[in-house]
């Protein structure tokens, strides 16, 4: 399939869809969390985008980011384009690309048949393995700034207890 060619797909609700991607699997897949920290709720550290030193946050949950040396801000489809110096539309497909098959092909089913009836998982079991994977991302940033600490394990369980946690307060 050539460039143009791959331009021409509509992705329903192209811009919706690509803000599902989160900061932290972003920056995982752009391989940035090394030089970044999990700060909370918030990735901090040197901008990807200007080299400012201490200059750039992102948060995951509220799906923004800041850097207060260049002043670029907004949501992830911004990033990526600055980052990757694309047009918005690109920007969004590429993030688009990065989400789960299961995600991409359940809009494309008939009301009432799903792929999670398929796999028998629920909904919430669903939740949870992504939740899952958005905690082991967060864990891979954590675990980069913690390499030489003797807490490393109880880190990464306090990383994964806290993702569970805000999702499903009932499980605490």
């Amino acid at each position: 399939m050539s460039e143009n060619e791959s331009r021409n797909v509509f992705v329903p609700n192209l811009f919706e869809r690509a803000k599902e991607v989160t900061f932290d699997v972003l920056l995982g897949e752009l391989g940035l969390l090394d030089q970044l920290q999990v700060v909370g709720d918030e990735i901090r550290g040197k901008c990807p985008l200007c080299g400012g030193d201490r200059s750039f946050s992102a948060n995951p949950v509220k799906g923004v980011f800041n850097c207060f040396r260049c002043h670029k801000k907004k949501d992830v489809v911004d990033f990526v384009r600055f980052y990757r110096k694309v047009e918005l539309k690109q920007a969004a497909e590429w993030l688009v690309s990065l989400l789960p098959q299961v995600l991409d092909t359940a809009n494309e089913q008939p009301e009432g048949e799903s792929t999670l009836s398929e796999s028998a998982l629920t909904p919430r079991e669903v939740r949870l393995l992504q939740l899952m994977a958005r905690a082991c991302a967060r864990y891979a940033g954590t675990l980069v700034s913690a390499i030489a600490s003797e807490q490393l394990e109880a880190v990464a369980w306090r990383v994964v207890r806290e993702e569970i946690e805000k999702e499903f307060p009932d499980t605490a």
